[in-house]
């Protein structure tokens, strides 16, 4: 009897992967001031139109760098009452007022801009009625100021968060008899750091008060 042979096993192919299901990208959203003064957010297909606040005025809006917050500076007006700032929650579609350490009301009553840092850990609040600002750097979402000062015209971000650059008021030992007040120097805070740095010194006025790094 001849020898018989063990059957050809034919490969079995296996079964295709399932598909993980894909998640949508999220709408990519436009803020704006109505003609109401309140802060609106729409989609940039022109749907989706949502106002977090319906009384008052608001001013300021602008995006945490993750798109997911917006902040913006709310004002009763029946009696006027100070500034607050507001964080606005996209994905549940909730408000809250930023539980800010200041109290002084001439402080709350003049806020001006916001700015993000790029980290999205911190926020940037500046008030005053002229181009000398003060500025409040404070934690998210806590509110606790981290850091204020003084700053002439606005200070910048750095890429990594982790400082600013602003111009600052200095005094000249010497007058120029061409020039009126004191100089403007360059200056860099870093966050934790006690005192800025100033990178440059200013030996006479500048022209531009405005630093960015």
């Amino acid at each position: 009897v001849p020898p018989t042979e063990p059957p050809t096993e034919v490969p079995t192919e296996a079964p295709p992967p399932t598909p993980e299901p894909t998640v949508p990208p999220a709408p990519l959203l436009l803020a704006f001031v109505d003609q109401n003064y309140h802060v609106c957010t729409i989609q940039v297909d022109g749907q989706s139109l949502a106002c977090p606040s319906d009384s008052g005025e608001d001013s300021s809006p602008t995006w945490s760098p993750d798109g997911q917050t917006l902040a913006f500076i709310h004002r009763e007006d029946t009696p006027p009452a100070p500034g607050q700032v507001m964080l606005y929650d996209v994905a549940n579609g909730t408000t809250s007022v930023l539980p800010l350490e200041v109290t002084e009301e001439w402080i709350l009553g003049t806020l001006g801009n916001l700015a993000w840092s790029p980290d999205g850990q911190h926020l940037l609040i500046d008030y005053g009625t002229g181009n000398v600002r003060g500025v409040h750097i404070v934690a998210v979402p806590t509110g606790q100021t981290v850091r204020e000062m003084s700053v002439i015209g606005s200070a910048h971000w750095a890429p990594d968060g982790k400082r600013l650059a602003f111009s600052q008021r200095q005094e000249l030992e010497v007058k120029h008899p061409d020039e009126i007040g004191d100089a403007l120097s360059l200056a860099v805070w870093e966050l934790g750091q006690e005192e800025p740095v100033v990178v440059l010194e200013g030996g006479r006025t500048l022209a531009q008060s405005n630093a960015i790094i």
